[in-house]
């Protein structure tokens, strides 16, 4: 998490690069989801995988999207997930802090995007708001 700052910076200019603005309203995060739509692509080394240049993209818009959520959720955070080897956010940063009855609850920004990014390389249906979905569920499971 210490190169949070420097890996926003690098995702603003790239995005910016590509004619983005990135911000962290309902209107830049769907610009940003419409932006990773149309341009992640399949590694033709590996079918099945993102370009490994993607899975990078996808980590910084993970820091992202987390820091959307917990900016519209201030009782939420991030946290290193070090519980439960089986699970599948074992050993990731994550956005924790919710009030469920499990604590060790969490969500994987990092997860939603590169699973977005799998469905569309697999020509599978993809909902083109996904991003600000994931955001405004966040918000009603931080608040319940």
């Amino acid at each position: 998490m210490s190169e949070k700052p420097e890996r926003l910076k690098v995702l603003r200019e790239f995005l910016a690069w590509h004619g983005v603005e990135l911000s962290s309203d309902d209107a830049g995060v769907q610009r940003l989801n419409d932006f990773f739509l149309a341009h992640v692509s399949e590694d033709p080394d590996s079918p099945g995988r993102l370009l490994p240049e993607w899975y990078s993209v996808a980590l910084d818009m993970g820091l992202f999207l987390g820091d959307v959520m917990i900016e519209r959720n201030p009782n939420l955070y991030w946290e290193f997930h070090t519980w439960g080897k089986k699970n599948t956010n074992y050993q990731k940063q994550v956005v924790a802090g919710f009030n469920f009855p499990d604590p060790k609850y969490s969500v994987d920004p990092e997860g939603i995007i590169v699973i977005q990014g799998n469905r569309v390389i697999d020509n599978m249906t993809v909902k083109s708001d996904k991003f600000i979905r994931a955001v405004h569920q966040v918000s009603e499971d931080a608040n319940l």
